[in-house]
């Protein structure tokens, strides 16, 4: 079908307008591009409504989030300083072990050592708010910590008998400490905003409790 178009309307140019076969295909080109193009366009248009509508609906269901979660807002603040905390250790420990390596600093490996949990209570987690705490925001605090401790507790096999473990400190960075480090990256951003600033920024001159009455 679509070649016998393309050969009418050869037919057509060679004998209206008296053009030549290798003027015509220029031509026949030039029109499939500007239809390329125009089709280029038009998706381009409808990528940018989708990604439009994709934004509005995660704009809403966060703005939906933060309603839920208002009356419990103080435990997103306390689970985003966790992981913030955690976050800069492990990034410390990091910038410390490269340092190290770089200059054979054996000190450092036996300091670092020394310093890692050895059990997960060591985290530090509070039972009372891990049951009082809304489900959500709770397996994120959970997550955060358990990245942590998967990273922090191999730490110990830093120093061993006396030794440093140079070979696990590099090891270390390029895997484990790296991989916690940018998971523990991506659980703060679920968290980014989950507050609105306008409830946070709430003046606390006075206590809520003057404000209510039987």
């Amino acid at each position: 079908m679509i070649e016998e178009i393309i050969k009418e309307f050869i037919k057509v140019m060679e004998t209206q307008f008296a053009l030549s076969i290798s003027e015509i295909i220029t031509l026949i080109v030039l029109m499939i591009n500007t239809l390329a193009l125009i089709f280029v366009i038009c998706q381009t248009c409808l990528s940018k409504k989708s990604l439009h509508a994709t934004k509005q609906s995660i704009d809403e269901a966060k703005r939906s989030r933060q309603l839920e979660v208002l009356p419990k807002f103080t435990w997103v603040i306390h689970v985003q300083g966790d992981l913030e905390r955690w976050y800069k250790d492990l990034s410390n420990k990091k910038k410390q072990l490269e340092e190290a390596i770089s200059i054979n600093d054996v000190n450092a490996l036996e300091r670092i050592s020394k310093e890692s949990p050895r059990d997960p209570s060591e985290v530090g987690l509070s039972r009372f708010l891990y049951n009082n705490m809304p489900s959500w925001i709770r397996e994120i605090w959970i997550s955060g910590a358990q990245y942590y401790y998967d990273a922090a507790s191999p730490l110990s096999f830093l120093w061993k008998d006396g030794k440093a473990n140079f070979h696990y400190a590099e090891k270390w960075i390029q895997e484990r400490g790296r991989e916690s480090i940018e998971a523990i990256s991506t659980l703060l951003d679920y968290l980014h905003d989950m507050v609105p600033l306008v409830i946070l920024n709430t003046p606390a001159g006075i206590d809520e409790e003057n404000f209510l009455r039987d």
